[in-house]
């Protein structure tokens, strides 16, 4: 989940595991609790936000704890900055615009990851080889441009600042 302030240009996602909480939800209070108003997006593992109606009408769509059984998830958090659009947001929380791919041999986009470190682009059948690589400052658009290549597989990886892989991106 995704949202864009298009004057600004500032985005907030969140990304998490949709085998573990399937479903997005909206909680709002219009004063109802101390008086304060509030909306908010939250993942959930069920359909509407009332037991009875989600065993009753939504056909047990919805998590099941026994007795002693535990249930955990990760959460991530992203922001961003100087984004004209969101397309997609990958599991570790990097904002991908609607137009990175790959067209003709070039790859051009950009993207917005939440971490300080560095974006590189590699054919996938010669992994060693660095075709393209930028500094990413966290939160800040990072601009692709590789043109003219005759190979076809890349993989787009994002390394933190300490040399930990956080993200992968495939273009076909």
């Amino acid at each position: 989940m995704a949202a864009l302030e298009p004057e600004t240009r500032e985005a907030i996602g969140f990304s998490f595991s949709p085998e573990a909480l399937p479903y997005a939800g909206i909680w709002m209070n219009q004063g109802g609790w101390r008086g304060y108003c509030q909306l908010g997006l939250e993942a959930t593992s069920a359909m509407g936000d009332n037991l009875e109606l989600a065993v009753k009408k939504y056909q047990k769509r919805y998590s099941r704890l026994n007795p002693g059984q535990s249930f955990s998830f990760s959460l991530w958090v992203s922001l961003g900055q100087g984004m004209d659009s969101i397309g997609s947001i990958t599991p570790a929380g990097t904002f991908i615009e609607p137009g990175l791919k790959l067209k003709a041999g070039s790859i051009q986009g950009a993207l917005v990851a939440p971490f300080r470190g560095t974006l590189e682009i590699i054919e996938r059948s010669q992994p060693d080889d660095i075709l393209f690589r930028e500094f990413l400052i966290p939160y800040k658009r990072c601009e692709i441009s590789l043109l003219g290549s005759s190979r076809k597989n890349y993989d787009i990886i994002l390394k933190h600042w300490q040399g930990d892989l956080v993200d992968s991106i495939s273009l076909k």
